[in-house]
């Protein structure tokens, strides 16, 4: 599927309210050291990890990965939106004091207005017309397809993205377990996350981190697979 990103002209500037961070054990703590870090140099960091945490979903729903990568630079400054760095729990490397990755979560209700949100921006982008409506109805059926309904109560792992010069040495694993714990405090019991079928290394990281393997859910159109994963916090 091809958007409209091809033609667009249109640059979104979005300004952030502040960036949070869970802080406490090792390896989670901020970088810069003030209070509120600077918001464009969050964003350049995290976004490329962000959207290709997103894939291979990411790629297809933009039609295009330098379009898909712009726009969720766009989406990670707007607090609205899924990708929101200012949600994200960041995790930094010991030795060098530069982030190694990060975690982006939210509560199902919120999942649901920030996807709303998300894709409104989406359909403004897209413009009307018939060639729009027939994309638009594409993405709706087939995200319905692909991701199950999150209870409202539930904590979402939406995004677990790690930068690729880190990848391992266990920061994916150290990631998802002090995020999830941490948020045992906010008095979320379940978590769910939804990770492609193919990617074998990711679902084994989370097994080992305790989560249990659900359902596959597949889009015969785009050819996208997506198995749901759950994990109990006691």
């Amino acid at each position: 599927m091809h958007t409209p990103g091809y033609e667009r002209n249109k640059k979104i500037r979005h300004s952030l309210t502040g960036a949070a961070a869970y802080t406490g054990g090792m390896r989670y703590r901020c970088l810069w050291r003030e209070a509120a870090p600077p918001e464009q140099e969050l964003v350049r960091i995290l976004s490329p990890w962000i959207y290709e945490a997103n894939q291979p979903f990411a790629d297809w729903f933009f039609g295009d990965p330098h379009v898909g990568a712009e726009i969720t630079a766009e989406w990670a400054a707007r607090p609205t939106s899924e990708s929101y760095v200012g949600r994200a729990v960041v995790q930094f490397d010991e030795d060098t004091a530069r982030p190694a990755g990060c975690l982006i979560s939210m509560s199902g209700a919120d999942l649901v207005r920030c996807r709303s949100a998300d894709f409104a921006e989406f359909c403004e982008e897209l413009g009307p017309g018939p060639e729009a409506d027939k994309i638009v109805g594409e993405v709706i059926g087939y995200s319905r397809e692909l991701f199950p309904a999150v209870a409202s109560t539930d904590l979402y792992v939406s995004r677990v993205a790690v930068d690729p010069a880190q990848r391992g040495r266990g920061f994916g694993r150290q990631l998802v377990t002090y995020a999830t714990g941490a948020r045992r405090a906010d008095g979320f019991r379940t978590c769910r996350l939804d990770v492609s079928a193919d990617n074998l290394g990711a679902i084994a990281t989370y097994r080992a981190c305790g989560w249990v393997e659900g359902p596959v859910s597949r889009a015969e159109g785009p050819g996208l697979a997506y198995r749901m994963m759950t994990l109990a916090l006691r």
